[in-house]
């Protein structure tokens, strides 16, 4: 068992101050790199993340967002409830990063596709991407996908370094964007390892919060020799 979804709010509840600050701070930083990063991509003309990074992160944002029953009715706890309304934008752009991987994209993702077929293409990876999450959900016991959002927030400064080292440019992306990537990590992280606790305290756990860091400073950095170049 990954852990109790109950007893996990109770520590929460004992927690209360903490987990809103933590929780507050990340989100902050989340929304401003969620929107530096359409920015940087309608600036360029160049998607900020690879189409698989977002058809994962909308499947499985989505599916939090529609589960409400449990939320506001299973569970009816403020800490599910918050995270529900936080997600409901980031929801909203995450298909808007999706729409900007079709709209810009298709030369470096697929060229040899006509744009018939790059459609097709895009729209069946978010409907895999959504089959395959929620397929995995029904035998993932991470109830209050606590551990999903850390997983998830994995793939974007992981994929988007090979992208752009395969590339050799970072179209798409700015210091900002990455900066506040890590601040969200960074505080997201460090408030489950000190609040939450038990699996959280994991060695792989705490390796995925040092990968997102490492890659977010390196992409960050890169960003930054880019532009004075």
């Amino acid at each position: 068992m990954f852990y109790d979804a109950q007893e996990l709010l109770a520590t929460i509840d004992a927690n209360k101050l903490g987990v809103l600050a933590g929780g507050g701070l990340a989100m902050i930083f989340n929304y401003i790199f969620f929107w530096e990063s359409g920015r940087s991509a309608m600036r360029d003309k160049s998607p900020a993340f690879p189409l698989l990074v977002c058809a994962i992160w909308f499947a499985h944002d989505l599916s939090y967002v529609l589960n409400y029953n449990q939320w506001f009715g299973t569970y009816d706890h403020w800490y599910v409830k918050l995270f529900w309304l936080g997600l409901v934008p980031t929801t909203l752009f995450e298909a808007f990063y999706v729409w900007q991987v079709w709209r810009y994209g298709r030369a470096e993702f697929y060229p040899a596709a006509s744009q018939q077929r790059w459609t097709q293409y895009v729209l069946g990876t978010v409907l895999a991407a959504c089959l395959a999450w929620w397929a995995l959900r029904q035998v993932l016991d991470d109830g209050l996908y606590a551990w999903s959002f850390a997983a998830t927030g994995v793939m974007a400064s992981s994929f988007c370094l090979a992208r752009a080292l395969r590339r050799g440019d970072t179209a798409g992306q700015s210091s900002l964007m990455w900066w506040s990537y890590c601040a969200m990590q960074t505080t997201w992280f460090t408030t489950e390892y000190v609040v939450f606790g038990g699996m959280f305290r994991n060695p792989l756990f705490v390796g995925m919060g040092v990968l997102c860091v490492a890659c977010g400073v390196i992409m960050a950095r890169m960003c930054k020799v880019s532009r004075q170049a």
